[in-house]
């Protein structure tokens, strides 16, 4: 995690936001996962709603950051790094400070978690943990119905739409994700899944338009993992079209399986890297991996 010393002038919930299951709005991860959302898009009814909410979010911020999360996306579309005091969390194009402080912008990255259910029982998933904290938070489920009228506003609202899909595993809601790349063939769609539920009647189902893009985390070290159900997954995605990589979660116990698993992925031609886990402390890496975690900017170890 970055850790922001000063205030910084922050554009989350205007170019970014996040919503959990049960519709919960949080301006970033932070702001979701610690429950301090105020707003729910079961309240956002049209546009006005909407910048009414933005309206009322605090834009200077001194809080433990999750900017790393989105600096990848961040880097990808404009090539500039965050200059001036600005945290330009995931946009497509420059934002300028009195774009924000006017409610002036047209493009926005939402994460929505439809689910935060998941077969697996990952050490090191956050998930687990916030569940038992915060119980029905992380239970509750919105019908497809809510989902995809708030995503309509959204998607009056700005021209360029990134929509992340992640979870839990996503894929225990196959029905919204299937609704949603049905319904915004122009989003930019990323899907992060560990491919632990059958994706044939979505593979089925669903024209690919270029826009899905498709992460597989791979988790080895969860009790329910298979790994020959993942590749046969994740080799279909690819001969279907869509536009697939795997990540290896860099969890100390299965990091060292990086060149194995690696070399598999290289062999179907389907890009293979690490990511990074927060929180672990320091400990030494295999052989070849610093060079994959030079793609993304300094390594911060689990």
């Amino acid at each position: 995690m970055n850790i922001v010393t000063q205030h910084t002038n922050c554009s989350a919930g205007f170019t970014y936001m996040q919503i959990g299951s049960n519709g919960n709005i949080g301006k970033c991860m932070r702001n979701l996962r610690e429950q301090k959302s105020t707003f729910n898009i079961k309240d956002i009814k049209s546009i006005n709603d909407l910048n009414d909410m933005q309206d009322n979010i605090t834009h200077k911020c001194e809080l433990t950051c999750d900017m790393f999360c989105d600096k990848e996306w961040c880097f990808h579309w404009t090539r500039e790094k965050v200059k001036n005091g600005w945290a330009y969390i995931s946009r497509f194009g420059n934002i300028r400070q009195d774009d924000i402080l006017s409610n002036r912008y047209e493009n926005i990255h939402v994460v929505i978690y439809p689910t935060y259910k998941c077969k697996y029982d990952c050490l090191y998933c956050d998930v687990h943990s916030y569940n038992e904290i915060f119980g029905s938070h992380y239970t509750e489920e919105l019908p497809n119905e809510e989902w995809i009228r708030f995503i309509d506003i959204i998607n009056e609202k700005y021209k360029k739409i990134m929509l992340s899909i992640s979870g839990g595993e996503p894929f225990e809601r196959s029905d919204i994700i299937c609704d949603i790349v049905k319904r915004y063939p122009d989003f930019y769609i990323s899907i992060v899944s560990n491919l632990s539920n059958p994706i044939l009647d979505f593979v089925k189902s669903v024209k690919n338009h270029g826009n899905i893009f498709i992460n597989g985390s791979i988790h080895p070290t969860s009790k329910h993992f298979n790994f020959d159900i993942f590749l046969g997954r994740a080799i279909l995605l690819k001969e279907s079209g869509f536009n697939i990589s795997v990540s290896l979660v860099g969890y100390p116990e299965q990091l060292w399986l990086f060149n194995r698993y690696k070399e598999i992925f290289d062999n179907y031609q389907i890009g293979f890297v690490v990511q990074v886990c927060e929180g672990m402390g320091d400990f030494v890496l295999p052989k070849n991996i610093e060079n994959i975690y030079g793609v993304y900017g300094d390594y911060s170890p689990c």
